[in-house]
Parts: structure tokens; sequence; C-alpha cells
């Protein structure tokens, strides 16, 4: 589902000799890790391309697989340096005892021959060597261990791993994910007195494409996962900040008809796309952030359009002192003091994406969160 590909008289460039295939067409990059576990470099890729793979160590010993997904059919690999010296061939899966760079590229065809199929294949490495040790289960690895986040402060990129992650025994499925859930690890939050939230994963690290469900942990046995009720709501692929945009914002509120029960705790599952495995971060905030009631209702103020592209006008009754605008990593990127009623701040130069606005009006603060086109 996330690779588009339009089959037009489609050259692919093989080069075959000694049963090594070479292809023309690179599609898919990935940063091995070597934790001597199976890592995805790719879901989607076609006969005829290759990955490109990096932070491989000379001189350990890697398997490489590469498979069709439908029918499962194993395939034919030619593992090249980033030049396109062979280094190994063979079906998969290939063994390659004491690589010889540290980026390579893994060619996929049908057969020796350099045959080819326009069909997603799936392409894993894995260092084998006794120094590539698989890293312990994150803690959250299990719901009874799930992460307390505090509402409204911000997360922080890389801190939280679903490498090394397992699913628990009647561990549900998010009924928007694909492929069932892989790498799964939990969090919890109690939920903020406007009973409408916003959970995130587009925060930040190496992980590029999760997926997140929110379920009530009213009356669940943590260690009992089938007492888990049917999800509350489920996202995948809205985030706008990381990568392509495949990790997660997830909007639970009243016009939404997902919104939380003040005061009541909530689980939080996410889960790798494809069993994409890395860090990241995630933040749960009030949708109504309780300063930001108090400047509407004591000062009259305003903010508009949200989402901005271009320019965002605030206006109060009383003279508005000062505006910040902070980024997802807490880092202040504009001051403005309009001393004025009215003011449009500017958006147009910033990158897409999620910012807070910290407004002073009088000796009243509020700070409200706004997404960037």
């Amino acid at each position: 589902m996330k690779k588009i590909t339009l089959l037009f008289a489609m050259l692919l460039f093989s080069v075959v000799g000694f049963s090594q295939c070479i292809n023309g067409t690179a599609y898919g990059t990935y940063a091995a890790l070597n934790t001597g576990l199976s890592e995805t470099a790719d879901t989607c890729t076609y006969g005829g391309e290759y990955n490109e793979i990096s932070g491989l160590v000379i001189g350990n010993d890697y398997d490489f697989t590469a498979i069709e997904n439908t029918p499962v059919t194993d395939k034919y690999i030619t593992i090249t340096d980033a030049s396109d010296v062979v280094i190994a061939h063979g079906m998969s899966p290939l063994s390659v005892i004491a690589i010889t760079a540290t980026d390579i590229r893994l060619h996929v065809t049908d057969d020796a021959v350099c045959a080819t199929t326009s069909a997603c294949h799936t392409t894993t490495i894995q260092c084998v060597s006794p120094s590539c040790v698989p890293p312990s289960a994150p803690a959250n690895d299990a719901l009874c261990n799930a992460i307390a986040i505090t509402i409204d402060v911000a997360g922080v990129a890389g801190v939280y791993t679903n490498i090394a992650a397992t699913e628990e025994t009647s561990e549900p499925v998010g009924s928007c994910y694909t492929g069932g859930t892989q790498g799964s690890v939990w969090f919890s939050f109690v939920a903020a007195a406007s009973g409408e939230v916003q959970v995130s994963t587009d925060i930040g690290g190496t992980m590029d494409d999760s997926e997140i469900a929110v379920y009530d942990a009213s009356g669940v046995n943590c260690a009992d996962l089938s007492t888990l009720p049917a999800e509350l709501t489920c996202d995948q692929d809205s985030g706008t900040v990381v990568g392509s945009g495949y990790m997660n914002v997830l909007d639970m509120t009243v016009a939404n008809t997902n919104s939380v029960i003040p005061g009541n705790t909530y689980y939080i599952q996410v889960s790798g796309y494809s069993d994409n495995r890395g860090t990241f971060g995630i933040q749960v905030f009030d949708q109504l952030t309780l300063s930001v009631d108090d400047l509407v209702l004591t000062k009259g103020f305003k903010y508009y359009p949200n989402p901005v592209k271009d320019r965002l006008t605030v206006s109060a009754k009383n003279e508005i002192k000062q505006l910040l605008i902070v980024n997802m990593l807490g880092q202040t990127v504009r001051t403005i003091s309009p001393n004025s009623r009215d003011y449009q701040l500017d958006f147009s130069d910033l990158s897409s994406g999620i910012y807070f606005v910290k407004a002073s009006v009088d000796n009243t603060e509020g700070t409200f969160r706004i997404v960037k086109k």
C-alpha cells in the first residue's frame, strides 16, 4: 500500500554474468541496526530493483532474504557494494561470511538468469556474528509495564523504542493495522478534563512508520489481554513531520465521536507497520488546554486559521504583550511583542508540522497547538 508504481514500458537494466544479476533501478533504503535480529529492509521491492543498505560492519556475517509477498516465494539475491562490485549471490536465504563493505546493494531477481517479477517482495538482513547480540525487549513490551504519559508534556524524539518488542498472548490488532500487530509497546494516560486529547508519535527517531490504537483501561486485567475492550480509535499515516508522513497524529474529540472520559485511564498500543522497528517519541495533549480557556474566557482571545499556511491571526480584548512559537523539540523559533490587540503571526517560512504558540495578555498566559501546512 505504501508503494504505487505505474507499469508502463518499464526498462529493467540487468547485467547477466556468472549468475550475478545487477539491477539498474534503486528502491528503498535501510540503515542496519546489527542487533542480531532479522531486520526488514523493505516490504515492496520489485524484481529488477535493488535496496541500498548502510551500516553493516565489515567482517561480520550476514543472512539476507528476498521473498515475494504473494505467493510467498524465495527469490534470487545478488549482493554488491555501492559500486556494484559483486560480493555474493544465490537463492534466498543467502549467507555472506565476513562482509567486505559497510554500504551494500541487495538486488532482487526471480532466478540466476535474471528474470524479474513486477510484484512486491519483502527483503531482510540479519547479522549472525557473535558480536551482534539481540537487545533485551523494552520494559513496556508488556501491557502491565505500560509507561505513563503526562498530559501536555511535549514528547522527545527517540526516547522510546520497539526494537526487540514482541506480541503478548491474546494481544489485539488495531483495525487500521496492516500485517497485524508487530513490535508493539504500551503506554497509558489519564484523560484530560476536557475529554478531548491528541495522541502523536509524529515527533522523531529512527522509526518512520508506526500504527497506534487506544483502549479504555477500565476493568482490564493487564496480565490477560483478552480482557481489553474493543479499541476506541486507531490511526495509520496521519503524521506530517517525520519521514514521509507515516507516523501518527490521532485526534480524539467529540466531533470525531472518539472522545475520552475525564479522569479515566487509557492504554496506547504502538505497533510498527510491516514490522518497522526503531526509536520514537510520543505525547498526549489536551485539545482544549485550560490556560487557553482562561485567555478565551477572560481576555476574548481568538486565533485562526488552524491549520495555517502563511499567517495566523490572533486577537484579544486587551493588548497582546508577547507571542512565542515553539517547535516539537521545545525550541523557541520566534518571539514577538505585538503590543496591540490584533496581530498576524508569520508562519510562512516555517517547516510543515506541529508548533505551540504561547500567548501573554495582561497577566494571563496560554498555550495552544497549531498545525503548519
